[in-house]
């Protein structure tokens, strides 16, 4: 599943918002936004709902779905986790996030 959103302005509070909402998400792969008004309290909510690294828990069961958040233009972290993310064995991509951050 695809999800566009190109052209609508986004704040922090709706990207908190958007990021809430694919943390569990387990059908869209490729959301589109336009990432040049993203500020890096945007990206923190993005990266928490790729890799929430509160808990060891809350890591393993965070977003391994989406493979495509924006543009070209986003944080190597969250770079990781989409990439990361295209492993078709969600159980591994879980496992090297807890790895990675705990």
């Amino acid at each position: 599943e695809k999800f566009w959103m190109r052209s609508l302005s986004l704040d922090d509070d709706s990207v908190a918002h958007i990021a809430n909402s694919l943390s569990k998400n387990e059908k869209i792969l490729e959301f589109t936004v336009n990432t040049d008004e993203i500020s890096i309290t945007g990206w923190d909510h993005v990266a928490n709902a790729l890799c929430d690294t509160t808990t060891i828990a809350s890591t393993y069961t965070s977003n391994h779905t989406l493979v495509d958040f924006g543009g070209w233009q986003r944080p190597t972290k969250i770079s990781w986790c989409l990439e990361l993310n295209k492993n078709p064995d969600k159980t591994m991509v879980a496992r090297i996030k807890v790895i990675d951050c705990h």
